[in-house]
């Protein structure tokens, strides 16, 4: 039988990820795969490398040449082999892996895997299945895990957190891991119809108290102790006038999804907005920022080091 699909493996800048990303879904790919990151440096050592795998019904084989000038144009590149037939949802499962997440400051530790691998998790206190589908969030992209590390100190380092707001929840892992640690009442919101679907599919997986929403953070009126966003530098940067309304005084804001070389400008917007930096993360390329808000105050004060806070421990 002949091959029914076309395997495109990309590769180029990772700041030009989602560029990519965009290109391999326009040309007919029912979703994307992204390796497992040691094996991306193997294969390509070159240091701010990123890879998509995508497929193509083989009956797209006329597009691949479109589709190859496109990522060039980005600085990415295509490699393309056929293949037979594709089970999507046995192929992507291949990539996901169980992720621990811990910090020195605070006692427990978290542990997000999906639900067809029981992974030993004698050693972790707070254990969740999340199955994305195709959604993003699996906790093993450093922007997801940088986020859920700063829920555990945030949380367990008693910074007495008792509502949260999860802007662009995906898969709704940071919803479902705050909950699942303590956080009294979660609100998670996206404004895509799969991801809603996914996350409130793993809300009720793991009974957590999680209200997911397809309201736009431009129309929540209310106001929480933490509030996180994993998304695009210049999508945070957008809504910075709308996320400065929805953290309370002393609370707590954390941003990712932000790469290296953006995060200065992405920090300069918050501070305009009253925000202190409180703890800062990195991985590789990615940079994860938590700041604090002033209490009575959206006047641009000077960002500081961390520093103990609501009786969070120190980094």
């Amino acid at each position: 039988m002949a091959p029914r699909w076309i395997e495109v493996l990309a590769s180029g800048p990772e700041n030009k990820k989602d560029g990519a990303a965009e290109i391999l879904i326009d040309a007919g790919s029912p979703g994307l795969l992204e390796p497992d990151p040691q094996e991306v440096r193997k294969t390509f050592p070159e240091q701010g490398t990123a890879c998509l795998k995508a497929y193509l019904p083989s009956s797209l084989e006329d597009r691949i040449e479109g589709l190859k000038d496109r990522l060039k144009r980005l600085g990415w590149r295509a490699h393309t082999c056929a293949c037979r037939d594709l089970d999507w949802r046995e192929e992507w499962k291949k990539y996901i892996r169980p992720v621990r997440i811990k910090d020195r400051n605070v006692k427990g530790s978290l542990l997000v895997r999906p639900p067809w691998l029981k992974a030993e998790d004698r050693a972790c206190d707070t254990v969740i299945e999340i199955e994305p589908g195709m959604a993003f969030g699996t906790g093993e992209h450093p922007t997801t895990g940088m986020c859920l590390r700063a829920i555990l100190v945030l949380v367990r380092g008693g910074g007495g957190i008792e509502e949260m707001l999860d802007l662009g929840t995906g898969s709704g892992v940071l919803a479902v891991a705050a909950s699942r640690l303590g956080v009294k009442r979660v609100l998670a919101t996206d404004t895509d119809p799969v991801a809603l679907k996914a996350a409130r599919a793993n809300v009720r997986r793991n009974r957590a108290k999680v209200r997911v929403t397809g309201t736009p953070v431009e129309r929540i009126k209310k106001s929480f102790q933490l509030v996180a966003a994993n998304l695009t530098s210049e999508e945070l940067k957008r809504l910075a006038p709308h996320l400065s309304k929805r953290v309370r005084p002393r609370g707590f804001l954390i941003l990712s999804g932000i790469l290296k070389e953006e995060a200065s400008g992405v920090k300069d917007t918050y501070r305009s907005y009253g925000f202190k930096t409180f703890r800062t993360y990195r991985s590789g390329d990615w940079v994860s920022m938590v700041f604090t808000k002033a209490a009575g105050s959206v006047k641009p004060r000077p960002a500081g080091g961390a520093s103990h806070h609501q009786g969070v421990p120190p980094p």
